[in-house]
Formats: structure tokens, C-alpha cells, sequence
């Protein structure tokens, strides 16, 4: 739902049609007449919305610790990188290949190295295809 909702706010509101001018090219939105500070801190209000509720459901998951979100960063940042960066779609697509692909990689190596293989699609992926499977921006 959240995803969904982000994928229609970013397409069909004003706001998400401005976040998406300035991602692509900021000068121009600026001539445009969109207000670079609020599209800035609407852009950080959201993403940290979405942070919260990543967390929160992550401890819904797992154990509440302090660093709880430090084991996911590597999985997060290759599925971005899968799924093409910038793209909202990409991101759901490449989360659940590298998902997938680790819990699948436990029949093969032991299940401690099983983020090696987020790693080891990232780096795949970066040398196939820098723009990712739904060609997002190259970093």
C-alpha cells in the first residue's frame, strides 16, 4: 500500500510531478516556477515516512535493536541498483529478486553468507547493466 501510494503520488500529483522535474534536471524546474525548498523538505518528510515504516515493520520481523536496520542496507542498496535507481517499480522488482535469491542461496552456501549473494548480484548488475533491469538513472 505504501509503495502503491507512493507510485501514485509521484505520477498523478502536483507535488510528485515537481519532485520528479527536479530530479531530473533542477535548473529547469527552478525556471519553471517550482519552489525548490518545499519540494526539498516535502521530498525529506516522505522519505523519512517511509523510513519509520520500514523500521517498524522490520520489527515486526526481527528483534527491536538499535542497529537493526544495518544488516539490510547492503540487500536495499543492490535491489535499488537491480531494479534501475529512481524508479519506484524498479525498487519493488529488484527487492524481491534479491530477496528471493538469498533465501534460495542458503541450499548452496551456509546461511551466514547469505548476504554475499546481494552483494554478488550488485555486483553483477553493475557490470551487465549500470541502469539497472527498468533503466534508471547511472549514478
Amino acid at each position: 500500500l505504501l509503495v502503491g501510494g507512493l507510485q501514485v503520488f509521484l505520477t498523478r500529483s502536483k507535488w510528485g510531478k515537481a519532485m520528479r522535474a527536479m530530479s531530473d534536471n533542477p535548473n529547469l524546474a527552478l525556471l519553471s516556477g517550482i519552489d525548490n525548498k518545499k519540494v526539498v523538505m516535502l521530498t525529506w518528510v516522505i522519505a523519512g515516512g517511509l523510513c519509520a515504516a520500514s523500521g517498524f515493520f522490520l520489527g515486526f520481523n526481527t528483534e527491536l535493536k538499535s542497529m537493526m536496520g544495518w544488516h539490510m542496507l547492503l540487500p536495499m542498496f543492490a535491489a535499488a541498483i537491480l531494479g534501475g535507481v529512481g524508479r519506484v517499480e524498479g525498487a519493488v522488482l529488484g527487492g524481491l529478486i534479491v530477496g528471493i535469491a538469498e533465501e534460495l542461496s542458503v541450499l548452496v552456501i551456509p546461511s551466514e553468507y547469505k548476504a554475499a549473494m546481494a552483494f554478488a548480484i550488485l555486483l553483477f548488475m553493475l557490470l551487465v547493466r549500470p541502469t539497472g533491469l527498468l533503466k534508471g538513472k547511472v549514478l
